[in-house]
């Protein structure tokens, strides 16, 4: 569970990281449009939540892993429907919608996978 925990942290660290310095490019690879003034400024604030987001999670001790598991299920599964949901509902068509998705929908099973098995 640490190893997909530490995973998880800096992948959600590296993709704030990736947000503040190139907020367009990375609207352009998942959604598939050109990003606005706006869009951009949105961006690399959410940029900014993605690395604060990735830093608290990291597994330090026992008990800030257990809280920070509990945040990684509920951002990737919530992560997981919102892509899903756009690819169905909208015409976004990014290189990287389809396998956001798949990634966060993988992500979920493995530490729901890895709760259960921890429980047994």
């Amino acid at each position: 569970m640490k190893k997909l925990l530490i995973f998880t942290s800096i992948l959600e660290t590296t993709l704030g990281i990736l947000l503040l310095l190139f907020p367009y490019l990375i609207v352009k690879l998942i959604f598939g449009i050109e990003a606005t003034d706006a869009v951009n400024i949105l961006s690399r604030f959410a940029g900014i939540v993605f690395i604060s987001f990735g830093l608290a999670c990291f597994p330090l001790n026992e008990v800030r892993m257990t809280t920070a598991v509990r945040g990684m299920i509920a951002y990737n599964i919530m992560a997981a429907f919102f892509f899903g949901y756009i690819k169905i509902e909208n015409t976004f068509d990014g290189v990287l919608l389809v396998p956001a998705f798949v990634l966060h929908t993988l992500i979920t099973a493995c530490f729901i996978y890895l709760l259960v098995k921890k429980k047994m």
